[in-house]
């Protein structure tokens, strides 16, 4: 609490982990006033400097286009077809097959169907629905 400078949240009433734990909303409040007044860097570097072991929480995006993810081939683009309404494919990243063993591809081979992609065979099979009554709840806006 001294890099963050509020020593007064130390000392016999902080202690003991049920202590914090009373305390919480003011030791939370206390380290959010502290680094929303510094970068992340910052307060990693003087959290190391202090001893506290700390790390910055990383987006997807942070990993997917991270050095050592992108070194290993760890993450893969798979096509994911169109659900059939006139939306065209695209390509969804997904991580391959680990661990990575000679000889066994690592390339998924299948992303799944597109969200919708089986909504009008379910409506047949399961409600019962015939095409027009299905069509025009895609063309109502029902569905979509």
């Amino acid at each position: 609490m001294e890099v963050i400078e509020r020593p007064d949240l130390t000392g016999p009433a902080y202690q003991q982990n049920h202590h914090q734990v009373e305390r919480q909303e003011i030791i939370e409040k206390a380290i959010s006033a502290w680094t929303s007044r510094h970068t992340s860097e910052q307060v990693t570097n003087a959290m190391t400097a202090s001893g506290v072991p700390a790390g910055r929480v990383v987006t997807v995006k942070d990993i997917v286009e991270g050095e050592q993810v992108q070194a290993r081939g760890a993450i893969k683009d798979v096509w994911v077809d169109g659900n059939g309404s006139g939306r065209a494919g695209w390509n969804l990243k997904m991580t391959g097959a680990f661990p990575v063993l000679e000889g066994c591809e690592t390339q998924p081979k299948w992303a799944g169907p597109e969200l919708g992609h089986h909504t009008d065979k379910v409506m047949q099979a399961e409600l019962g629905l015939s095409d027009g009554e299905v069509e025009k709840l895609w063309t109502s806006g029902i569905v979509g």
